[in-house]
């Protein structure tokens, strides 16, 4: 169309060369913006050509829109944006490695191929990009996920390393080894039917088989001994527990906001822990200067809220500068609707403050029965020693 257009002709031709050249340009714009939208990306697939078609449908949308269309300009602030972040390094490392070079620079955005998790991507994007709209939603609802952990697949692993190293010391694993190490201990002691279940659960989890006992007399169910080939016979794959940093310091601020430095873990050098520890809860996951702008923002609104029904009322300074009553009746009962909000901004996060602080109370309560778990566990084998 381009080439007849340059050879001239009629005008009549030209305008059906012009409009056949539209349509098939916006019908490329649509098919790119809709692989950019939901061509969703394979995992581990590199993310070069969603981007490169996201860019390339900004770029048709400002090159040939409607400048009196409101699309054309937020299209137009998008791709800003977009150059902006490029250019500020949301690329990552690999673009500060290549020294200016634009294309190799482009292919390299992203993490993709550089071995990072699918989880740590997400988090490292959604940290860099938190807008003031996410900030709020976790200040009022809570962090996601709320739970800290351990997760379930982080109990697994600290399980499996106490038994190994039990293993290292002697032959089976009794369950009472493995009380310090259950999700829920109860509140009647070490001897109580549930942690008897608890650990049976654990020896259930890992195929644990009893330990052949040649001694006739009868002993406690806790010093039943149980051993674990299946976990034995995988015991090269599995790397050294590590237990993941913590946020958590043990002060009243944590419990609002992430502390900037990370706190050192209990297993240090290989160590298994003495003992599962659950994480507190949290009332949020923010920064601390993210909280303090969320609770400065919530304070300026409920002021300014309560100020305008103030003024609204019989005598004030918005009532007798607008004067009919019928307007200043429907600003007024906006107004307290608008306060009614206002509240409930604080309202939310007090609320769930109360929850958090009655989870922590119950963690805190089966953390010390596992420390005395372990604690008894340790004098006990100490006596034996002596």
């Amino acid at each position: 169309a381009i080439v007849a257009l340059s050879r001239g002709g009629h005008d009549r031709h030209r305008t059906a060369l012009l409009s056949r050249a539209q349509t098939i340009f916006y019908s490329v714009r649509q098919l790119l913006w809709c692989y950019a939208m939901f061509g969703h990306n394979l995992e581990g697939q590199d993310p070069f050509l969603q981007e490169i078609a996201y860019d390339l449908a900004l770029v048709s949308s400002v090159c040939c829109g409607n400048p009196g269309s409101l699309w054309f300009w937020m299209n137009a602030n998008r791709l800003q944006q977009r150059r902006y972040r490029m250019r500020r390094g949301w690329v990552g490392p690999s673009r500060q490695e290549t020294q200016g070079d634009e294309g190799v620079a482009l292919v390299q955005r992203g993490v993709w191929g550089r071995g990072v998790d699918t989880d740590e991507r997400d988090n490292i994007q959604s940290e860099d990009y938190r807008g003031l709209l996410s900030v709020a939603v976790e200040f009022l609802f809570g962090p996601n996920p709320f739970d800290p952990g351990p997760t379930e697949a982080e109990k697994s692993k600290l399980r499996a390393a106490v038994i190994l190293d039990k293993y290292n010391q002697k032959a089976g694993v009794s369950l009472k080894e493995l009380s310090p190490y259950i999700d829920d201990p109860g509140t009647k002691g070490l001897n109580s039917p549930d942690v008897l279940s608890g650990c049976l659960a654990v020896v259930v989890h890992f195929h644990g088989i009893p330990e052949t006992n040649e001694d006739p007399k009868e002993v406690n169910n806790l010093e039943a001994s149980f051993i674990f080939p299946e976990l034995l016979a995988e015991s090269s794959y599995i790397t050294t527990y590590e237990e993941k940093p913590s946020f958590d310091d043990g002060s009243f601020q944590a419990l609002l906001y992430k502390p900037s430095v990370h706190v050192m873990t209990r297993s240090q050098g290989g160590q298994v822990p003495t003992s599962l520890e659950e994480r507190r809860y949290r009332l949020t996951g923010l920064e601390s200067h993210q909280f303090i702008q969320c609770a400065v923002l919530g304070t300026l609104n409920l002021i300014g809220v309560v100020w305008l029904r103030q003024s609204l009322k019989t005598g004030g300074v918005l009532a007798e500068f607008l004067g009919d009553n019928t307007v200043v009746g429907f600003l007024g009962g906006f107004a307290k609707i608008l306060v009614f909000y206002a509240f409930l901004f604080f309202a939310l996060p007090v609320g769930r403050m109360v929850i958090v602080l009655v989870y922590n109370g119950y963690r805190e309560r089966r953390n010390i029965a596992r420390a005395e778990f372990a604690l008894a566990l340790r004098e006990t084998s100490t006596s034996n020693i002596k």
